[in-house]
This record gives C-alpha cells, sequence and structure tokens, in this order.
C-alpha cells in the first residue's frame, strides 16, 4: 500500500558557511587532484605505554607519534620534498621538518577545525613538542591561531589564487607555511582516520591503541613522489623508531623522576 503524501513539505533552511569552514574548504581545494595512496599496518607499543607511566608529565600519544615522524622525515628525503612547479612539474626539498597537524578547538559556540604547525620536530624532545601542543590546545585561540583566523576572513576569490601560489609556486616558503608532512589523528575518539585529503606529500594517523598495546598505523603519500616501497619502508622505519628512539627518550624522563624523588 502506497504511503500517503505529507500534507505540506518538510521545513528547510539555508545554512552560510562562513569564516569557521573556509579553511577547511581552501584545503580541500588543494588537494582535489592529489593522487595520495594508504601504506598501513599493526604496531605494538604496549613498551611506550608502560614507559608512558613512568614519565613525570603526561606525553600525548599524537605527541609520541610526532617525534618519530619527524625523525624519520629527517633520515628520508623524499619525506621532505613537495611536489610543484609552474610551467613543469619539479620536486622541491627542504632541510627542515615541520609537521602540520589538525587540532579541534571549540570557538564562539562552534566546533573548528585549526592546523598547528610543529617546527623542528626532528630536533625537539618529547616534553618540547608537548609544550608545543598544549599551546595549541589550550592557548588563545586568537593568539596561537591568528594568522589562520585572519585569512579565512578574506574573500574565496583572493584566498584561492594566493593558496595555490604559495603551495605550487613560492616553494622556499612552502614548508614554513604548511609543512613537510602532515597528521590527523581521532584514536581518542575510538576510531582509526584511515584516508583523509591531504595536500602535503605525507600525512599520518594512528586509531585507538588495544588492551594489548597494539594500534593500527597508516601512512598517506603522493604517488607522484613516492612508490608503495619507499612508503612501506617509511613506515616500517616510524614503527622501529618507536620502538628506538622515542622509547627510550621515554624511559629517560621516567629514570630521571624517579631518581629525583
Amino acid at each position: 500500500m502506497p504511503r500517503p503524501m505529507p500534507s505540506r513539505p518538510a521545513a528547510s533552511k539555508p545554512i552560510q558557511l562562513g569564516e569557521d569552514r573556509a579553511v577547511v574548504l581552501d584545503l580541500l581545494w588543494l588537494a582535489r587532484h592529489q593522487p595520495m595512496f594508504p601504506v598501513e599496518r599493526w604496531v605494538n607499543v604496549a613498551e611506550l605505554v608502560a614507559a608512558r607511566r613512568q614519565a613525570p608529565t603526561p606525553i600525548a600519544w599524537s605527541v609520541i607519534f610526532l617525534r618519530a615522524y619527524g625523525l624519520v622525515c629527517r633520515r628520508i628525503p623524499e619525506l621532505r620534498q613537495s611536489f610543484g612547479g609552474w610551467w613543469r612539474p619539479c620536486a622541491y626539498e627542504t632541510d627542515s621538518v615541520v609537521i602540520s597537524m589538525a587540532v579541534a578547538r571549540s570557538w564562539r559556540g562552534r566546533e573548528r577545525l585549526f592546523f598547528a604547525r610543529f617546527l623542528d620536530v626532528d630536533r625537539k624532545s618529547l616534553e618540547a613538542l608537548q609544550y608545543d601542543l598544549d599551546r595549541y590546545r589550550e592557548g588563545e585561540i586568537e593568539k596561537v591561531f591568528r594568522q589562520q583566523i585572519q585569512f579565512a576572513r578574506l574573500p574565496w576569490w583572493w584566498r584561492r589564487p594566493l593558496l595555490w601560489w604559495r603551495h605550487r609556486v613560492a616553494m622556499s616558503r612552502r614548508a614554513y607555511r604548511f609543512g613537510t608532512a602532515g597528521m590527523s589523528v581521532l584514536g581518542r575518539e575510538g576510531v582509526l582516520n584511515r584516508q583523509h585529503p591531504s595536500p602535503l606529500t605525507t600525512s599520518l594517523n594512528y586509531g585507538p591503541i588495544a588492551t594489548d598495546g597494539s594500534v593500527w598505523v597508516t601512512l598517506q603519500c603522493d604517488h607522484r613522489l613516492i612508490d608503495g616501497r619507499l612508503a612501506a619502508t617509511a613506515l616500517n622505519s616510524i614503527a622501529d623508531c618507536l620502538h628506538g628512539e622515542v622509547l627510550s627518550e621515554l624511559r629517560t624522563l621516567g629514570n630521571a623522576a624517579a631518581r629525583a624523588a
């Protein structure tokens, strides 16, 4: 039997997308033609779980992965390259390691996505990176994300050409403006953000950590610069770095706290 037709159409209203979505829409526009592919593997971080409990100050898991990611970006030059060019395609390699991380903040009654830039990740300690993350998560939004807020207020017909120029042509400043690599993580929410748009050469994410210490880690790569075997090498190197330098640094923090107690 057919359903009766409603007596009146459902109420609806348009919602203007303002500056709170401008930066996200712009980055999606930049990444619309980027051929990203993921590689992923299980990593067991049980030893890191134990060492993290002994640290004198809480170190976020995003900082732990950020540190390992930065060290591997230093060792593998392709992870510090960017695809660009105006008349013909080229790759630009920078000596800096700048990782951009998506950070959700509540601002003016709405959740808004910002992008935190971590400079010299390969040279900073876990505690220094944690300080940077706390500043992005808890600092006054108008100060720590001032440039993004101001840029989002520009009309789109001015933002988009400027973004394209900075992303594809003005390559010498691209690492500072956009980052050499990215992170977007929803592990704290209990889910894995397996594949997300990114205008950067690589982007790392991981899921929730199981009770046995296992976690699913994904590295997305731009196929124009990175092939599958190198992507696998990079991801395996991140896992090795977690179990090596990062674990050792965590244990050093815990041992220093134990001696001071």
